[in-house]
């Protein structure tokens, strides 16, 4: 018996059939969770910190070498001019409109921010944003295929 015999082979994945809609809930519900931990951490008085892989090179050798870093999350909510909070939804990195065209939602006090990032994760899981989501999706520059 061949060592290939042993393996479970089968075809490739058709990603045509493959849901880019689906495929930016999901990816939106995952920002949406580091969002929230982002939050609380402001709420506590300390500062979320994700880890991230990056290339460097070895002075010594010469050789590059991927090494994890912790660095600040980049926000999705700011205090704007009046002093209160703000917050956006973003697919792609581009907003996403929520109401028309209008792509930010008033958070007020510091506090309440956790519990508006729950809300909007509630409304992405029961596929309220799925229409705005499609927009973004439709709006964007098609890949190229590489093979």
């Amino acid at each position: 018996m061949s060592a290939l015999n042993k393996l479970k082979i089968v075809a490739d994945i058709d990603n045509s059939k493959i849901d880019p809609v689906a495929v930016a809930r999901g990816r939106l519900l995952g920002h949406l969770g580091e969002q929230l931990k982002a939050a609380e951490a402001m709420v506590d008085g300390t500062e979320y910190r994700v880890k991230r892989q990056r290339w460097e090179t070895n002075e010594e050798t010469g050789e590059k070498v991927r090494k994890e870093i912790e660095m600040p999350l980049r926000k999705w909510y700011w205090r704007d001019a009046l002093g209160q909070v703000r917050f956006c939804l973003k697919v792609g990195n581009k907003r996403l409109p929520l109401k028309g065209e209008d792509t930010n939602i008033i958070v007020g006090e510091d506090t309440k921010l956790p519990e508006i990032i729950q809300t909007c994760i509630k409304a992405v899981e029961a596929g309220e944003l799925d229409q705005a989501i499609d927009q973004v999706v439709k709006a964007r520059k098609p890949i190229s295929k590489k093979h």
